[in-house]
């Protein structure tokens, strides 16, 4: 774990370029490294959606999810998806759920906002 914001963040966008070198990618990995560090730093549930809100991610309801849907693949596209998740729930259980109802990428949605959740 980084001892500040700002390694974290180099920290995260070098193991991210291996993979998933592109801009879209980078920024999705910014917000979440803040997020993320958020909640491991003990911001709450609202501060973690704000700063992801802030960056630029939007939320929708499940009922957008289950319409006909094209397949969303991008780190974006995961954020908002996970997001959407955790403004719904209380608890970790309930970000879980709300994950797996959500559908879609549900391994990838599940393991991006199983991280933020148990920190919260």
């Amino acid at each position: 774990m980084s001892d500040n914001l700002d390694r974290a963040l180099a920290e995260a966008r070098a193991a991210t370029e291996v993979t998933h070198n592109h801009p879209i990618a980078l920024k999705a990995v910014d917000t979440y490294a803040k997020a993320l560090w958020a909640a491991i730093h003990g911001d709450g549930h609202e501060a973690v959606c704000y700063i992801m809100e802030a960056s630029g991610t939007s939320v929708h309801g499940v009922e957008k999810a289950h319409e006909h849907y094209p397949p969303r693949i991008r780190a974006d596209e995961t954020l908002e998806d996970v997001l959407s998740c955790l403004k719904n729930s209380d608890s970790f259980e309930s970000l879980m759920r709300e994950c797996l109802f959500h559908g879609g990428d549900t391994d990838t949605i599940c393991a991006v906002a199983g991280l933020l959740g148990e920190a919260l």
